[in-house]
């Protein structure tokens, strides 16, 4: 009972210049009440968004035990069946849904230590993409802009736009002032470790990706203008986790040992040619992972195969592509490399130069393309 008046005597009076003398207070009934205490600041913070930021700042003094409460309060009020999460127009998210999601992403930046062995939220969501429920992007596009400064904007600049064209120091460079606030190290090490640790960030990749293909096939009962926001929303939270990716990931050491090829992310998992190409760019763009490729053919009426090289690749689907290679040479009069050792950069140089129009040639080598 004294902690309900104590909770009801709280929010009157939270605001951002009493949040010190408050935490003092808070930490007496949170460390013997934590589930009464911290239920009713979950609770309010649902009806009133601008107080997300004071509350997680009070929190400063709670013990890990506290910071575990927090969580799972905000966990089960994500789960709660009663609670619609999208309003009647089929895209708008609810106020209480909306203000969780802020304060969700404000507690794992301001407190990143209590999601360093529980990564419950990444699962949250996983989980809730598998269930086809499409509403919980929105958790995961605050977490990662909270935590990792990558915001996406719809407004950009044409030397913002040029800037992307580059590597991670021009990329990050033209979209500092924009995109990236100001995060440390810790954070984005804490996310690293929780996208990377038991193929998450593989698993979110083809979730979210799929999830285009479910807003399509099967919620029919959308309005059309709500059916392509979400396809928006669901293109935005690929490339901003990809944005990651190429930010903050080692392309040869972390992203290349869990990534799936070409052949299975388009044939086991039923994903699109370009969202394919979308999710393998990085690794393609980098000489280690090319010169693991055993070869790249294209046949008519067939996709793309971008098989890595392997030492125990039988040699039959080796020798079935290289007819393919051979067949191909024969129709369009050009000869391919059948494989592409270390040292033959030269030569896939010039073949990509011979199938190339002189003019984009020209114009490639004077930008050190190739």
């Amino acid at each position: 009972m004294l902690a309900q008046k104590f909770v009801s005597h709280l929010k009157r009076r939270i605001v951002p210049d009493q949040v010190r003398e408050l935490a003092r207070q808070l930490i007496k009934f949170i460390h013997n009440n934590p589930l009464v205490v911290l239920d009713g600041l979950v609770s309010t913070v649902q009806y009133f968004d601008n107080l997300a930021e004071p509350m997680v700042e009070a929190l400063k003094f709670t013990t890990p035990l506290g910071y575990d409460v927090f969580m799972y309060l905000i966990m089960c009020n994500l789960c709660d069946p009663s609670k619609q999460k999208i309003q009647d127009d089929g895209f708008t998210p609810q106020l209480w849904f909306q203000s969780l999601c802020c304060l969700t992403g404000s507690f794992l930046k301001r407190y990143s230590e209590a999601m360093l062995t529980n990564d419950a939220f990444f699962h949250y969501v996983k989980n809730q993409l598998r269930s086809e429920s499409s509403s919980d992007l929105l958790v995961l596009n605050e977490i990662l802009t909270q935590m990792t400064g990558v915001i996406l904007k719809d407004n950009m600049s044409v030397d913002q736009i040029l800037g992307q064209a580059g590597g991670r120091t021009l990329r990050s460079q033209t979209l500092d002032a924009m995109s990236f606030k100001e995060r440390s190290r810790k954070q984005l090490r804490v996310v690293k470790q929780s996208m990377l640790q038991n193929n998450l960030l593989l698993t979110m990749l083809i979730l979210v990706t799929q999830q285009k293909a479910f807003i399509v096939h099967r919620q029919s009962g959308l309005h059309l203008k709500a059916r392509g926001d979400w396809l928006d929303r669901c293109q935005d939270s690929l490339v901003q986790i990809m944005e990651f990716v190429s930010t903050h990931v080692e392309f040869h050491r972390e992203y290349a040992p869990i990534m799936c090829s070409f052949q299975e992310l388009h044939r086991n998992y039923f994903l699109s040619l370009e969202d394919c190409f979308f999710i393998l760019r990085p690794l393609l763009h980098h000489p280690r992972i090319v010169i693991g490729l055993e070869t790249l053919t294209f046949s008519s009426g067939r996709s793309p195969l971008i098989l890595p090289t392997q030492a125990d690749d039988g040699d039959a689907e080796m020798g079935e592509i290289r007819e393919e290679a051979v067949d191909l040479e024969d129709d369009i009069g050009v000869n391919f490399p059948t494989t592409f050792a270390a040292g033959s950069s030269v030569a896939l140089e010039q073949t990509v130069q011979s199938l190339l129009p002189q003019s984009l040639c020209t114009l490639m080598l004077s930008n050190h393309i190739l």
